[in-house]
């Protein structure tokens, strides 16, 4: 979108995106905490006198919301820090864009560092999205599930359907009235035709808490644009904005409800509330809104839509096509495309969570089943009705604490895949290399003897090993040496019962990259969110590296994305010297650590 003289402001497709890296930290956090809930089922059903199951209860049950409240307490402690992005990019996007706007008119134009009314703005606006988070913490009240119950769904706190859900799955399992893949297969249908929620009692709503997040963002963000923009009118001093245009707005109701006949064009303030519904639920700025305005004067601004091209573009979106029988507008379409992604993000958990679980392969087979027909039905749709079809959208996030990955994808492996230099893994010179690692020659002698272990059994494949050490004695804490995913370890019971039962700063984790690239951005969000003392990767090449995580939490996706930029046009940078020069970056901006161990 552009402004009074061409420079970009933010846009609608800029506004949506804003959110996403939340979304995903609340996407990865449910799926965390539905695993954990499956996880104390599946270990249960393996005591079956009655007696036991009595005894150890209460205990599973208080491990279990120690360790939801630990994952809620992770998640936004990054959400923290990605607030402060999302802030930043929109104020950039909104404000500092608007240069050339005060320089033409011949305004003073103060740096964002400079002016501290908008910082303060700003400020408000982050604390406030912050704050709206923090109820997720209160297992007992305010986060939870919706469960059916006499016909309606009701709302049901974490920690009473977490006692709820392993009372209800024993008991079908102990009388023989279900099989466990039954009953656990009847848990997570439930909790991911839910999802986790967040509950407003004062009105008695609630919703997902990706959604919740989403809509604190949103809000904020508009509140936060829609000031800056009456501060921009004031200074260029004129009563006009002109709203943006995006494509399927809504175009149902009547009045400031029916986005699709106001946006576009150019209203006064006064116009902003009455046509456009300002400062109303339903209207411009409101929920699901992505609507932005822009000062305009004039005699002087020209118009970004003409009324003639928005007409054309009107009437061809409120043309319909058929599916099956049903008609669809363009806002329609979109509408039922956002459902079917809705379904085949909950049938990819159903999968992952039952796989997790070791539910019957019949069971498992039929959810893939079902996920396949669904996504079928997701292209077809989108083909007719001529959607771009928005995979991103399909995604599930994986918690960054179930896994540490080498690598992100094949495309970076090196060399021969997964060749081990066995006979350099077997030399004195090798050993010696661990000698520095610690100051305990015990601790170094066990990460030396895990890692030809490692490497010695991955020799030849991209799939990758990891223990867990006690950083004192080098005693083993917890192993994952049967992964069967490249360039991946997930972790199973071994090592997630190990990560609970240690203090943090307590252990050393390695794990091997047949890669033979240095640690990864996977590799210090794990390290981070596990509060590990240190991590270790053997390279199958004979090199190794160290590396421990600063105090800053940064996304996986975000070290990879610095790597993605040098790998590409104008650095045009090779895999290895574009993942060093990213570590050496993350160094100065997050206070990493990492070095080779020659």
């Amino acid at each position: 979108m552009y402004g009074l003289w061409g420079e970009k402001t933010l846009t609608p497709e800029e506004l949506e995106k804003l959110p996403k890296p939340l979304e995903r930290t609340m996407t990865a956090l449910e799926l965390s905490i539905m695993d954990e809930i499956i996880q104390r089922i599946k270990e249960a059903a393996q005591i079956t006198p009655v007696i036991d199951w009595l005894l150890v209860r209460m205990d599973a049950i208080g491990a279990s919301r120690i360790r939801i409240k630990q994952l809620i307490s992770k998640a936004l402690e990054k959400t923290d820090q990605q607030v402060d992005d999302i802030y930043e990019q929109a104020v950039k996007s909104d404000y500092i864009r608007n240069k050339a706007i005060y320089e033409a008119a011949g305004k003073d134009y103060q740096p964002y560092e400079n002016n501290q009314w908008l910082q303060q703005v700003v400020d408000a606006a982050r604390r406030q999205t912050k704050g709206s988070l923090r109820p997720l913490e209160n297992i007992t009240q305010t986060t939870g599930f919706n469960m059916p119950m006499g016909g309606k769904k009701v709302f049901t706190p974490l920690s009473e359907y977490l006692e709820r859900s392993l009372d209800k799955a024993m008991m079908g399992i102990t009388t023989g009235a279900k099989t466990y893949s039954q009953a656990i297969g009847g848990v997570i249908d439930e909790m991911t035709a839910s999802g986790i929620r967040t509950v407003d009692y004062a009105s008695g709503k609630s919703d997902r808490i990706e959604v919740a997040a989403r809509r604190a963002v949103m809000t904020g963000v508009a509140q936060m644009t829609d000031k800056v923009n009456e501060k921009n009118m004031e200074a260029l001093q004129t009563d006009y904005c002109e709203v943006d245009w995006h494509m399927g707005a809504r175009n149902t109701g009547t009045g400031y409800q029916n986005h699709q006949s106001w946006q576009g064009k150019v209203y006064s303030s006064e116009e902003m509330r009455t046509v456009c519904g300002k400062g109303q639920m339903l209207g411009f700025g409101g929920i699901n809104c992505y609507h932005i305005a822009f000062a305009f004067i004039p005699g002087i601004s020209k118009r970004k839509y003409t009324d003639e091209w928005l007409a054309e573009q009107n009437q061809k979106e409120n043309e319909k096509k058929v599916y099956k029988g049903r008609e669809y507008d363009t806002y329609a379409a979109l509408q039922h495309q956002r459902r079917l992604e809705r379904t085949i993000r909950k049938q990819k958990q159903d999968v992952e969570l039952l796989e997790k679980a070791e539910a019957d392969k019949e069971d498992i087979t039929a959810a893939k089943c079902r996920l396949r027909l669904t996504n079928k039905t997701y292209v077809d749709f989108s083909k007719e009705m001529g959607l771009r079809q928005q995979r991103e959208r399909l995604k599930v996030a994986s918690s960054d604490t179930q896994a540490e990955r080498g690598i992100a994808s094949k495309k970076g492996a090196t060399g021969a895949t997964g060749k081990v230099d066995l006979e350099y893994i077997g030399s004195p010179e090798y050993k010696a290399k661990f000698n520095q690692i610690t100051d305990k020659l015990e601790v170094n002698e066990s990460i030396y003897q895990r890692a030809k272990a490692m490497l010695t059994h991955r020799n030849g494949t991209d799939k990758e090993d990891m223990y867990l050490l006690d950083k004192e004695s080098g005693k083993v804490a917890g192993s994952q040496t049967g992964g069967k995913t490249d360039y991946e370890v997930v972790y199973n019971a071994s090592l997630s019962n190990a990560v609970k039962a240690y203090k943090p700063d307590s252990l050393i984790s390695i794990h091997n990259h047949s890669t033979n690239l240095p640690p990864t951005g996977s590799d210090f969000t794990s390290n981070g969110l596990h509060r590990y003392s240190l991590g270790v990767v053997a390279c199958h090449d004979g090199t190794v590296y160290t590396y421990k995580a600063g105090k800053r939490i940064f996304t996986a996706g975000l070290f990879d994305g610095r790597i993605e930029k040098y790998k590409n046009w104008p650095y045009n940078m090779n895999e290895m010297d574009a993942h060093k020069r990213v570590l050496d970056e993350f160094v100065e901006e997050y206070g990493i650590e990492w070095k080779v161990i020659r």
